[in-house]
């Protein structure tokens, strides 16, 4: 990212002790805060604004763009949250965060290979398959060779081993997006 002109910035829990578990994740006191963020990035530049929002943060990107559309460009769901039938994130999906339409540009991001039972790519697919953006993309990934259990970062689920891939189409993803 620092290589491609673009303006990031990692949103960390609160502290190192915050629970950022979905309902947190999807509520109105977490969308103020990265509201704040949003309005503080906007006093640097007039560049566009977009929520990259990772496994869990898939819910903090999808949750601010329903409340805060206007405020940014667009989201990118990257190995997000999709229909499952876990007791905790059942209703914190994109079916159910999002719905069938969004006002914002939304990138999916999902490796093919996604063992993660909350993160399916069947499940990803079947809602960018049903989603009404402005304008949406799905980029699905193969290969890298997962270490690590299904749902964390050294697997599939993590973009292990082709880190650097999923990154640069993101960035192609987002580069294309404001040259529109």
């Amino acid at each position: 990212f620092t290589n491609s002109n673009l303006n990031y910035y990692l949103f960390p829990n609160w502290t190192e002790s915050e629970k950022a578990n979905y309902q947190y994740r999807a509520g109105k006191k977490r969308a103020n805060r990265i509201l704040q963020l949003v309005v503080e990035l906007r006093k640097r530049n007039s560049l566009p604004t977009y929520l990259v929002g990772f496994s869990r943060g898939s819910v903090d990107a999808a949750s601010f763009a329903k409340k805060y559309p206007s405020k940014i460009k667009g989201i990118v769901l990257a190995s997000g949250v999709y229909t499952n039938s876990s007791k905790k994130a059942q209703f914190y999906s994109m079916q159910h965060i999002i719905g069938s339409k969004v006002e914002v540009n939304t990138l999916v991001l999902h490796h093919k290979k996604d063992a993660c039972k909350v993160t399916s790519f069947r499940y990803a697919k079947s809602f960018y398959d049903g989603l009404e953006a402005p304008k949406k993309q799905i980029i699905s990934l193969k290969g890298g060779v997962p270490t690590g259990r299904k749902c964390g970062p050294l697997h599939h689920h993590g973009y292990e081993n082709i880190e650097e891939e999923a990154a640069n189409k993101l960035i192609e993803w987002m580069v294309s997006d404001v040259d529109e």
